[in-house]
């Protein structure tokens, strides 16, 4: 990891794999079991035989996916970390048949082998009984076989699935699809015999638009990318549309021609970042302050906004020091995830180190962007009146005959020509696509805090099989948070009570309550900035609409009439309607650049999505409090919800803040 700029991400790539054992490969007839037909050496023959077919097939396709992602590793305009080459893994099961057969075929094309069991290995390998015969169908030397495999494996995960019970191998089949990229299905077409076989699997990939190849046990020299808006689904085409779906998994947009080559490059432009100093960025901020600060009705109304300069002023003064991102990133998270990760040895270590430092980066990033957005249109709006004021200035003075009407003339220019300048700065240095990239990004890197020991780290990583193109998953951001996902691995290697209440604390009792409060105090801080803006700009215009009254009413002599003599009453009176018809204009346009300044910062939409996330969440945490005996599966639901409700109001922000660039008032 470089340590003056954000981290590139690794080149990893998961092939899961999952299929039937041999009680329903290399059968002797069309039946769907076995039979005494196929006991004795000649069907033990059938099944070598069928698996040395499937393991040259599967060897094949997995050194055909090596080359091609080896080539994109090797590809430095790809974004990876260079020279580092592509790091691949086969995740099996380690069940008889297709799960065997895959990972041999890993091993000796060069993957990583990743093991996951249903529950204790030791129990498991009771299951390859090795008898030759219903209903297990074992193959002698099973359990050898179970345990050099075991040897072999780079990584293990030992679920916590029951033995015995009808779902005893769910929490397997979940694990293996939430850490697979790509998923290699032997597969006769029958209906599973219970949750976590075959055919609910490849359901739940469909699902999460999972791209599968499909290995027929009766023709195994023909496998095929599964299509199923195709009548043969997708038979007909083989593997040729593999290679075209691996490319939009694994290589950044533009170069999958996902989005237009030529439009600017978010990607390349993160990894150009360094961290920011500066003075700029604080006269949002110090607005916000002021008015958060107004809780009189009298003091929002007549609290005068020039004191806001009196106290940027010092600010712009005072150079931000750089900070370390990274370190940054690490404190956050040990502080706010240490207590709850750190109850499994180990864990907290490798959530905080992984993911700590890219989330203190987009973290950090997102803020200095959002507040030189922010500030940008908060003096951009601001300078707004001044430019109106300047203008009424220049025409009296003109009809005066004053000879301050050119000063008049120039400061409107003057500050009509400041406006365009940091319009067009703050679009061309995309200041707000920034902002909303890295704040969506650093967002989603937060969740996998819980999402990832949960086992739901790729719940909101799939790539769509059609995407639209105002689909965030398409863009650099996408690429880069399945980037981060594929080089995770395992985060434990046992799911066991200690560790499913590790999760849960960490979600019930930092995650959900921490985002719970930081929308509650931001849904009541954006309510009272819209209701401090709304009765400030009521009472301008109100005045506004008395001064002109005032003015036609003969408001200018009558205030004549109080000073000076009765020769001078008529010049006064000009002077006085001089100035009324400047406080006339002032009023209503500084009204209008404040309600316009609130309207962009879009403070009462802020408020409701906030207080709808907070009820939200708070629905999860009942949920969370009134789960049963809690299993990997029900949690991961409980996280994935707690997600998917976070996720919402991510998107609904992303879409509200991508409708409003910075534009002149």
């Amino acid at each position: 990891m470089e340590r003056g700029s954000p981290p590139r991400p690794e080149l990893w790539f998961r092939v899961g794999v999952i299929g039937n054992r041999w009680d329903k490969l290399g059968l002797a007839g069309p039946a769907r079991t076995r039979g005494p037909e196929d006991g004795g050496p000649e069907g033990l023959e059938r099944t070598r035989a069928l698996e040395t077919a499937l393991e040259r097939v599967t060897r094949d396709l997995l050194t055909q996916v090596a080359a091609r992602l080896g080539a994109v590793a090797g590809d430095e305009a790809a974004g990876y970390q260079p020279g580092g080459g592509a790091t691949l893994a086969v995740v099996s099961g380690l069940a008889e048949g297709a799960d065997r057969v895959a990972a041999r075929a890993g091993l000796s094309a060069g993957y990583q082998l990743w093991a996951v069991f249903p529950f204790d290995p030791e129990r498991y390998a009771d299951d390859f009984d090795e008898r030759w015969s219903g209903p297990s169908w074992s193959r002698p030397g099973a359990q050898a076989e179970f345990r050099d495999l075991c040897q072999q494996a780079s990584a293990t995960l030992t679920m916590d699935g029951v033995p015995g019970r009808y779902d005893a191998y769910q929490a397997l089949g979940r694990a293996v699809l939430d850490h697979s990229d790509l998923l290699v299905a032997v597969w006769d077409g029958d209906r599973s015999r219970g949750p976590g076989g075959t055919a609910n699997l490849l359901l739940d990939a469909r699902r999460q638009e999972v791209p599968i190849v499909r290995i027929d046990p009766a023709q195994p020299e023909q496998p095929w990318l599964e299509d199923l808006r195709q009548d043969d689904e997708g038979r007909g085409d083989g593997l040729s549309r593999l290679w075209r779906r691996l490319d939009d998994l694994v290589r950044p947009p533009e170069q999958a021609g996902l989005v237009d080559p030529a439009a600017w490059n978010g990607r390349t432009a993160f990894f150009a970042e360094t961290a920011a100093s500066g003075r700029l960025g604080v006269a949002y901020r110090t607005m916000r302050d002021f008015l958060l600060g107004l809780h009189a009705p009298i003091a929002a109304v007549l609290a005068p906004t020039a004191t806001v300069w009196w106290r940027l002023l010092p600010k712009l003064g005072r150079r931000r020091r750089p900070l370390d991102y990274a370190a940054a990133g690490v404190a956050a998270w040990t502080e706010r995830y240490g207590p709850t990760l750190g109850r499994i040895p180990g864990l907290d270590t490798r959530v905080i180190g992984r993911l700590g430092p890219i989330h203190g980066w987009l973290d950090q990033l997102a803020t200095h962007y959002a507040d030189l957005h922010r500030s940008t249109f908060t003096i951009i709006f601001s300078l707004a009146w001044i430019a109106s004021v300047a203008a009424v200035l220049a025409l009296i003075a003109h009809l005066r005959h004053w000879p301050t009407a050119t000063a008049f003339a120039m400061i409107e220019l003057g500050v009509l020509g400041l406006i365009f300048a940091l319009t067009i700065w703050g679009n061309r240095s995309r200041h707000h696509r920034k902002w909303v990239d890295y704040r969506h990004l650093a967002e989603q890197i937060r969740h996998l805090a819980f999402l990832w020991p949960l086992g739901g780290a790729a719940g909101f990583a799939r790539m769509p099989l059609r995407p639209s193109v105002d689909d965030p998953r398409v863009a650099w951001t996408g690429w880069y948070y399945r980037a981060v996902v594929r080089q995770l691995g395992f985060a434990v290697d046992r799911v066991d009570a200690a560790h499913l209440e590790a999760c849960r604390a960490t979600l019930r009792d930092r995650e959900i309550p921490d985002q719970r409060r930081y929308h509650d105090d931001g849904a009541a801080a954006f309510r009272h900035l819209h209701h401090v803006v709304h009765l400030r700009t009521e009472w301008l215009f109100f005045a506004a609409l008395v001064v002109s009254v005032a003015h036609l009413l003969g408001g200018a002599e009558l205030v004549a009439g109080w000073f000076g003599a009765e020769a001078t009453r008529a010049d006064r009176a000009e002077l006085v309607s001089a100035w009324l018809t400047v406080v006339s204009v002032f009023l209503p346009a500084r009204a209008a650049a404040l309600h316009g300044w609130a309207g962009h910062a879009d403070f009462h939409a802020a408020a409701l999505r906030s207080a709808a996330i907070e009820m939200h969440l708070e629905e999860q945490e009942r949920v969370l409090d009134t789960l049963g005996t809690v299993t990997s599966g029900t949690l991961l639901d409980a996280g994935l919800a707690a997600a998917r409700a976070m996720e919402g109001e991510l998107g609904a922000w992303r879409a509200t803040s991508l409708s409003r660039p910075l534009v002149r008032p």
